[in-house]
């Protein structure tokens, strides 16, 4: 049974990129690449949905070669509660998700990078996570990513960076972090200054955790970021040995 705590909603944030995918480098939103015959986007919705969230809002771009009208249509075919990023060229993923969040009225909310593959568990174990908002983890596989570091102080972060000099294993943000209905408001007005137009969430994350506790959440489920053929074929391997 879904924990009723969780209210359902959550925002995907789909960025777009060039990517090299199969053969080719293909200049696509990354939400739209496939694993096992499936896209991203595609997965997010039948997990997020076999879990009870329903109101998902997918954030996407509009500027640029990848959100031509054939991968809008795509994304369309796939889930219809779009919100567009009218300005994507002139801002960062800090403004898209706070287009996402003003379709929030009310409820607990899971904000997800488009371009992460994870497990169905990775969603049921956070779901059933009954904590205040929190960040997403994962222990560092290996010390050559670029991945933003988290620091933490007992169950709590204190700051978000890339450029950390932690020692190894450090815990890297995954993508993926919760908002307790009780703290919407206070992320709607941080992400609302303009100084985070052009901001990836780290910056304004790390306002937010100045003014409120944001708890630890560290995922022993797999997950991944598709960047590029590695990352896709890591994700294919893991799905023909465990779905």
């Amino acid at each position: 049974m879904i924990n009723k705590y969780y209210e359902n909603n959550a925002v995907i944030l789909s960025a777009g990129l060039g990517t090299r995918m199969g053969e080719e480098f293909i200049l696509k939103p990354k939400c739209l690449a496939n694993v096992s015959n499936e896209t991203l986007l595609g997965r997010h919705i039948k997990i997020l949905s076999n879990y009870g969230i329903n109101n998902i809002i997918v954030v996407i771009g509009k500027e640029g070669s990848c959100w031509s009208d054939e991968h809008v249509s795509q994304i369309k075919s796939i889930h219809n509660q779009l919100v567009v990023n009218e300005i994507n060229t002139l801002t960062n993923n800090s403004y898209s998700l706070l287009l996402g969040l003003n379709k929030i009225i009310k409820g607990n909310t899971i904000i997800i990078d488009g371009d992460l593959f994870y497990s169905s568990n990775f969603i049921k174990q956070l779901i059933k996570h009954n904590e205040d908002s929190c960040i997403v983890t994962k222990i560092a596989q290996n010390k050559n990513n670029n991945h933003n570091k988290v620091k933490i102080c007992g169950n709590y972060v204190t700051s978000i960076d890339r450029k950390f000099k932690l020692k190894f294993p450090w815990l890297n943000y995954t993508g993926v972090f919760y908002i307790n209905n009780n703290s919407l408001g206070l992320f709607k007005k941080i992400l609302n200054k303009g100084i985070y137009l052009k901001s990836e969430l780290s910056a304004p994350l790390n306002e937010i955790i100045s003014f409120n506790k944001i708890c630890n959440y560290t995922s022993l489920d797999y997950c991944i970021n598709i960047n590029n053929n590695i990352d896709l074929t890591a994700a294919e391997t893991w799905c023909r040995s465990n779905e």
